[in-house]
């Protein structure tokens, strides 16, 4: 698959993109850790939604356009990411499940009763 690196293609971009090799394995080993940490108790689960939500803030912030004003109040890029961030990953999760069961008719999330 073109999309994933072989163990040759990591060892050459770090050799010629250092910054960007290092940038790559440390959000991948905060969203494993996220991941990891969002399957326990109660703190657990609170750090792993807050590293996950750092991650999304840092990761969509760049690739939010300019908007138009929204009720009269314009909104930057930044307040948008910090938003959609502060609403958590299990609400994203939750929004983006509802969305494809409604256009797919499909139910991706078990019931908890």
């Amino acid at each position: 698959m073109p999309h994933r690196f072989t163990v040759t293609g990591w060892f050459t971009m770090l050799a010629t993109h250092p910054p960007d090799a290092m940038r790559i394995v440390f959000i991948l080993i905060l969203g494993e850790i996220g991941r990891w940490l969002l399957g326990g108790g109660r703190i657990r689960e609170a750090l792993g939604d807050l590293i996950i939500c750092l991650l999304i803030f840092y990761l969509i912030r760049p690739h939010i356009m300019s908007l138009p004003p929204v009720l009269g109040v314009q909104l930057s890029p930044g307040q948008v990411a910090i938003i959609i961030s502060l609403l958590g990953s299990r609400v994203i999760k939750g929004i983006f499940a509802w969305a494809f069961e409604k256009k797919m008719g499909l139910k991706l999330e078990k019931n908890n009763g």
